[in-house]
């Protein structure tokens, strides 16, 4: 399959650039849509393009032979200054500290020859680029004069992950999208350019806006017959906002765990959390008649609460993102454009998509009453009590139990005693997809015990659940837990994931074999038993030996079996099992096959790479598999598929052919 060219967005004209301009106002058009009939969410887009981890950056300051140049320490400071709004800074913030940009170092004998940065910084290149070319600089140039400057230096292409090139021309920047190169051709006056940039890179695509919507008996319409602004977000550094990436990026790019985020998948109440909270961060719901995804997230406004809201969007999510904010401002000026949240008591309405969607409340997190398929909207003060899965009635558990169970996203959960409310036994928050698993706060006793459990959104209270009577029994010794993957003696990348069975809530900690000191990682059984450590730090190529062990009770079992296997740093193309070579599916095939663990498989259409079919993790055995969100119309495909890990990409797989018919459904 042949690679594609990455997209290039320039930021602004040069003097927009230059004056620290965010935006200019652009053309208004009017949105239609067709009408269609709405199917309900079934799966998410998985993140397409993970960037965690130190990643390194060469910045290169490139000065014509005239000796015109950008200001190399002011760029250094706007990339990766302690200040809170330097890239670097602001990257940590918005990735909650799963992404680190580090600056390369000049090799000693060039910053000696007096070729290196300004004021003896050694983490950049100032570079001679020869005579200015007449006219605009050219991006791939400009690249490529930067790369054969750090050759030149002794630095070599897999000595950095990014390349940042300043140089003084005609203004605005460009960017690849997504990527790992920038290029700024002036000096920006505040560090927005970068970040507005480097959004790009994290996949992003110039953000626009739906305003001046149709408000019809309080409700706002959209999208059909809102106006269109493009290039416009304040929400998004991509499209001019001042504030941190988007929970939608932030899923693009992983830093989100899948307790985070997930599909409205039903009519019912919906909570989220603050932007870069603990909890629901962003809940998603596909519109079939276009393929995008409306977006939820939550900002709160500390200094005015009032204007604390949700901020909607609709997103295309596939190769990059492409998002349409939409303001929930009626007949929205200028002014009104800045400020598009969704308040308390605001609904919006998307007939084509048949969701209706109340904002309840937006104090420390938000509120939904979500309406689908016509439904009415539940109302913002009724709250169900949540359900008890676990322990299992007339069961028997340890005397530390995993209570767990299903509840209102974003809710918090209480357990208690049954019959002596007062006597708390454990408090947790339910996740994003409607799910809970907590442990007791201390050892219960043995023998008889029974409890109940209520949840909360903020002041309001369910009813008290069933109560659960089970019985408790103390271990005297517990098992060693089972490590499952990876396999004996197989493959696995720079970051494997190590998986396996122990008591249900033990915590389980992985080390090298023989070298107990040397922990890998340790995460918590959960309620059935299952727990995973994917490794956060490489390891370096070579043969490994893993064991684990488990705590529970105040108990720590035996070192398991000793586990090996092989690391290699090589990232190599996935392979497609299913479906198999000239065979016959319906229109909504299951596409299958191997890859790293802990890798995202992305799946595309043969030589059309803008073309996604679909996104999932491997998981710890190197097992993946995509259902088709869409159904295909019938006749002969070809498809192809790459892995991404930690935002390496590897080759694509070689292409698969086969042929859907209808009446296989």
């Amino acid at each position: 399959m042949t690679m594609y060219s990455t997209t290039k967005l320039s930021l602004y004209a040069c003097a927009a650039f230059l004056s620290g301009c965010l935006a200019h106002p652009a053309p208004e058009m009017r949105h239609q849509a067709e009408m269609a009939p709405a199917l309900p969410p079934t799966q998410l887009v998985t993140p397409q393009h993970p960037l965690r981890g130190l990643q390194r950056v060469l910045l290169v300051i490139g000065h014509w032979d005239n000796g015109e140049t950008t200001d190399p320490d002011v760029q250094w400071s706007q990339l990766f200054g302690e200040d809170p709004e330097s890239l670097k800074s602001w990257v940590k913030a918005s990735s909650e500290g799963q992404l680190e940009l580090q600056p390369v170092s000049v090799p000693a004998s060039i910053r000696e020859a007096g070729t290196a940065a300004a004021a003896g910084n050694a983490q950049m290149l100032i570079a001679n680029f020869g005579k200015r070319p007449p006219g605009n600089c050219d991006y791939s140039d400009m690249l490529s004069r930067a790369r054969e400057a750090a050759t030149e230096a002794g630095i070599q292409t897999s000595a950095y992950d990014f390349l940042f090139v300043a140089v003084k021309c005609q203004g605005g920047a460009l960017a690849d999208v997504p990527g790992r190169t920038i290029v700024t051709f002036g000096q920006g006056g505040s560090p927005h350019v970068w970040r507005h940039e480097f959004g790009h890179n994290l996949g992003t695509s110039h953000p626009g806006m739906y305003y001046d919507c149709p408000l019809i008996e309080g409700i706002i319409q959209a999208p059909d017959h809102c106006t269109v602004r493009s290039t416009y977000d304040p929400g998004d550094p991509t499209g001019g906002g001042i504030t941190y990436y988007p929970a939608v990026t932030r899923m693009f790019a992983d830093w989100l765990d899948k307790s985070r985020f997930a599909a409205l998948t039903g009519t019912g109440l919906y909570r989220l959390a603050n932007l870069g909270d603990a909890g629901p961060q962003l809940y998603l719901y596909r519109k079939p008649s276009d393929k995008r995804f409306i977006t939820f997230e939550y900002r709160r406004d500390d200094e005015t609460p009032e204007k604390s809201g949700i901020w909607v969007r609709y997103s295309a999510i596939g190769g990059s993102i492409k998002s349409t904010l939409l303001n929930a401002r009626p007949k929205a000026n200028a002014r009104d454009q800045a400020a598009p949240q969704f308040t308390a008591g605001q609904l919006f309405e998307d007939k084509v998509a048949q969701l209706k969607v109340k904002v309840c409340t937006t104090d420390d997190a938000a509120t939904l009453a979500v309406a689908m398929n016509s439904a009415e909207l539940p109302a913002c003060n009724k709250i169900a009590a949540p359900a008890l899965l676990t322990p299992a009635p007339g069961g028997i558990s340890t005397t530390y139990p995993v209570f767990s169970g299903t509840g209102i996203p974003g809710a918090e959960i209480k357990v208690v005693k049954s019959q002596a409310p007062e006597t708390v036994i454990a408090t947790t928050q339910v996740d994003a997809h409607g799910n809970w698993s907590v442990l007791p706060y201390s050892e219960l006793p043995q023998g008889g015990y029974s409890v109940s459990v209520r949840q909360h959104i903020e002041d309001a209270a369910s009813s008290w659940s069933p109560n659960v009577a089970f019985t408790i029994e103390k271990l005297e010794t517990i098992p060693q837990p089972q490590i499952e993957a990876p396999a004996v003696d197989t493959e696995t990348g720079l970051y494997p994931i190590i998986s396996g069975t122990a008591l249900p809530g033990a915590m389980v900690r992985v080390t090298r074999s023989h070298d107990p000191g040397g922990a890998l990682g340790k995460a918590q059984a959960n309620a059935n038993g299952e727990w995973a450590v994917p490794l956060t730090q490489s390891l370096p190529e070579g043969n490994y030996s893993v064991s684990a062990t488990q705590t529970l009770a105040n108990m720590q079992s035996a070192w398991s079996a000793n586990r090996r296997f092989k690391v290699i740093a090589a990232i190599e193309a996935p392979l497609i099992t299913e479906p198999q070579a000239n065979a016959q599916t319906g229109n909504r095939p299951l596409i299958s096959g191997t890859a790293l663990p802990g890798a995202i498989v992305t799946v595309y259409r043969s030589n059309q790479p803008g073309t996604v079919l679909g996104s999932a993790s491997v998981d710890a055995s190197g097992y993946w598999s995509i259902r088709v969100l869409d159904a295909l119309p019938s006749g002969d495909y070809s498809i192809s598929s790459r892995q991404n890990v930690r935002g390496n990409l590897s080759a694509f797989s070689l292409n698969v052919r086969f042929k859907i018919v209808d009446d296989m459904n």
